[in-house]
């Protein structure tokens, strides 16, 4: 039989033993730290790499926009004309400076890129005309340029076909 004392004795060695294993060991301790350390690299990356995101959006963006007018002259069989003034303005119409509405907000098609995507310019003002067919018909100004800082970005525009695409 066992007595009271035996099994108090007991008990204090089975709690002495699982109190000694509460704490991390060194393994547990490094793998955590480097999955913090993992986390916090690519946190301070997405922030740094923001201008050149920008750069790319906006670039996307005047893409679209480019595409969106020169299919808005193929379905409305009128030249339509694309005027980018430096800094940052974008207009789109047609005849004689007659803005067509912007299909994002339904105001006219005149808008300022560094607004929604700052310190992102163009590098020079261009007018870029497409005709019924969709084909640029200025073809002096076959490309567009996009900074932010030092970065830039160059949209080729095809004067046979019209076709629209990055460098």
């Amino acid at each position: 039989m066992i007595t009271i004392a035996e099994l108090v004795n007991k008990f204090k060695l089975i709690n002495s033993k699982t109190r000694s294993d509460n704490g991390f060991t060194l393994i547990e301790f490094v793998i955590v730290s480097l999955i913090i350390a993992i986390i916090t690299a690519g946190l301070v990356r997405s922030f740094l790499d923001t201008s050149t995101h920008a750069l790319e959006i906006a670039v996307k963006k005047v893409v679209n926009d480019l595409s969106f007018v020169r299919m808005r002259a193929v379905n409305t069989s009128k030249p339509h004309k694309v005027y980018i003034n430096t800094p940052d303005r974008f207009r789109a119409g047609f005849g004689n400076y007659t803005l067509i509405k912007n299909p994002d907000d339904q105001n006219s098609f005149d808008i300022k890129i560094s607004q929604k995507y700052p310190s992102v310019n163009f590098f020079s003002n261009y007018s870029v005309k497409f005709d019924a067919l969709g084909r640029n018909v200025y073809s002096s100004v076959t490309s567009i340029v996009v900074t932010n800082g030092s970065q830039t970005k160059k949209i080729r525009i095809v004067s046979d076909t019209g076709n629209i695409y990055v460098q």
